[in-house]
């Protein structure tokens, strides 16, 4: 239904007109493409083995690269932060601790380590660079964490209590190294930020109103109102037009061709019905929470489903380049489809992991 839907939304935006961007349709092809691509590997479960390796080097390489950018870091203020600095981009290279932190079973012991080292790295890069919502998604896998090692039994037992005193051992050694850093830089002035930053000073439907994220979604939002493209969308490569935005064609107006926030890139090309086709793929998905008790992977497909679904309203959609799970996400979204279809048979998948 999904691919179907995408041919639909590329004739749409072939087709031309007013709040078409051909440079924009070419790429937006190559997302879509690109995305259900990664959900047919998960569905044959293809390349597992090799795609595992592939991330696990990443988060290697992230954890030297995130420690040695914190350490050369001259200030943690946000306003001064964001931006083309090393520490505050590299995160990304983290990102993959999402999934892996719910599959340590087949992992060694020193693949282990540094998967929870990934994620308490990460965890402790949201509060230092004062990101409000990742850090919320941070707290929301910790609390899923701490249940499903409480309550399941396919992460129960001693594994779960050596589990828990890594990330302890973690978390108490890198935050006081960081904190002794952060002392020496400017403690004092980091807390102001970070207080104002969570708190808004009491101002928060103000700050929500001017943040640019909001305001770039809601003129997208308005603008399809406006043109009756609310229900279909304008098709790959449809854009939306404001003086407001910062991105120039070569005629010189201002488009956006996605916002920062996924629902409104999602009703900009394809519409309310893309919206419930993707509604209906993540139910259908989450539907094998009952198959997702019996094992790990299974449970990581299913909670890297679930965060997107959570947080995609305000976070990217799909496609941004600082999306490295990406791959993650769309191959968890086929093998929960193919679990779904052989139901109780699911376990026969389980030689290809």
């Amino acid at each position: 239904m999904l691919l179907l839907y995408v041919v639909f939304i590329s004739l749409v935006g072939m087709n031309g007109g007013v709040n078409i961007e051909q440079d924009q349709r070419e790429g937006d092809i190559y997302i879509y493409l690109r995305f259900i691509s990664f959900i047919i590997l998960g569905y044959n479960v293809l390349y597992w083995k090799e795609i595992k390796y592939g991330y696990i080097s990443i988060l290697k390489i992230g954890i030297l690269l995130n420690i040695f950018a914190i350490l050369t870091e001259n200030t943690f203020l946000r306003e001064l932060i964001q931006g083309p600095t090393l520490a505050y981009q590299i995160q990304v290279l983290l990102m993959p601790s999402l999934f892996f932190i719910f599959y340590l079973k087949e992992l060694s012991r020193l693949n282990k380590n540094v998967v929870i080292l990934s994620f308490v790295v990460l965890s402790v890069e949201q509060l230092l660079f004062q990101k409000r919502l990742p850090l919320v998604r941070t707290f929301f896998v910790l609390a899923l964490l701490s249940y499903v090692h409480t309550y399941w039994m396919i992460y129960g037992g001693t594994f779960g209590l050596v589990m828990k005193r890594y990330i302890n051992y973690f978390i108490v050694g890198i935050l006081g190294i960081f904190l002794v850093y952060i002392i020496g830089i400017n403690l004092v002035d980091y807390i102001n930020a970070t207080v104002e930053r969570f708190t808004a000073t009491g101002q928060l439907t103000e700050t929500l109103q001017t943040d640019a994220r909001w305001q770039i979604g809601e003129i997208i939002i308005d603008d399809l109102k406006k043109s009756n493209d609310l229900i279909t969308g304008r098709g790959l490569g449809g854009v939306t037009y404001d003086n407001s935005f910062h991105l120039k064609t070569t005629s010189g107006k201002n488009f956006r061709g996605a916002a920062e926030m996924g629902l409104p890139t999602i009703l900009l090309k394809g519409g309310v019905v893309l919206l419930i086709i993707l509604v209906i793929l993540v139910l259908r998905t989450l539907s094998a929470y009952k198959y997702a008790k019996t094992h790990q992977f299974v449970f990581a497909c299913w909670s890297m489903v679930l965060l997107w679904a959570i947080f995609v309203y305000a976070e990217g959609y799909i496609g941004s380049v600082r999306n490295i799970n990406e791959f993650l996400l769309g191959y968890s979204f086929g093998f929960l489809l193919r679990v779904m279809k052989l139901k109780r048979r699911w376990p026969k998948l389980l030689a290809r992991i």
